[in-house]
């Protein structure tokens, strides 16, 4: 008796769970992770952190979310010369904010606008933005154009070069060789084969100097590597 006892309250337990796991899964498919949302169907605590945070900028959409079992909330607004990306947590807690701001040119600190002056000499500029993330990292994004060319650059506040892109809208075979010359530059190590190979078509021409051990010897050797053609050769010395 106390068998069939024990069996049918671990069914019931099994039962229990079961319909645990269906309401969860029924309540995750009413609530509609991945919709669009209004302002005022979410949390309050969530709407009172978005209005702080964009101001008087106007809210584009509001996407409800799941990040790692969290119910998020990611917000985008828009302004004049102004966007904003917000991703705040059910408590309303703000776990992510990025700001772009279209600026003028003179309002680039004086380090930032030293190194956009070297890096796209005479060229005309076309956009300068300041993008704040959140902990107050501040960066700014220019695009400019000119002799049939278009250059991206991330300058950080201090000067320092984030990244850079050349494109060639002119020869879109000297695309990969401007682009190829401008990622590699980017870098804070030489270029390794594996950052070349992607750019066959491009006409680069590299020297890597290796050793290596010939019969207990060890000797040096230069390797010519251009990916735009067979030519390809070691040199000992």
């Amino acid at each position: 008796m106390k068998g069939i006892l024990k069996i049918i309250d671990d069914n019931r337990q099994i039962f229990h769970w079961m319909l645990v796991i269906l309401l969860a899964i029924g309540l995750g498919d009413s609530i509609g992770f991945g919709k669009e949302v209004s302002l005022t169907e979410i949390p309050a605590v969530v709407r009172d952190t978005i209005v702080r945070e964009i101001g008087q900028v106007l809210i584009d959409n509001i996407d409800l979310d799941k990040d790692d079992d969290e119910i998020v909330y990611k917000v985008d607004a828009e302004g004049d010369g102004i966007d904003i990306e917000l991703k705040v947590a059910g408590d309303g807690t703000l776990q992510k904010k990025k700001v772009e701001e279209e600026i003028s040119l003179s309002k680039l600190p004086q380090v930032v606008h030293d190194t956009v002056t070297r890096e796209i000499r005479n060229l005309w500029i076309e956009e300068v933005r300041c993008k704040t993330r959140l902990g107050g990292r501040v960066s700014y994004e220019i695009e400019a154009s000119g002799e049939g060319k278009e250059i991206d650059l991330e300058v950080a506040a201090d000067g320092w070069l984030l990244y850079k892109k050349i494109d060639d809208v002119d020869d879109d075979d000297n695309n990969d060789t401007l682009q190829i010359e401008a990622e590699l530059l980017a870098k804070s190590t030489p270029p390794t084969l594996s950052d070349i190979a992607p750019y066959r078509d491009a006409l680069v021409f590299c020297e890597y100097h290796v050793q290596r051990r010939i019969k207990g010897k060890s000797m040096k050797t230069r390797l010519e590597y251009c990916p735009s053609s067979s030519f390809n050769r070691p040199t000992n010395s």
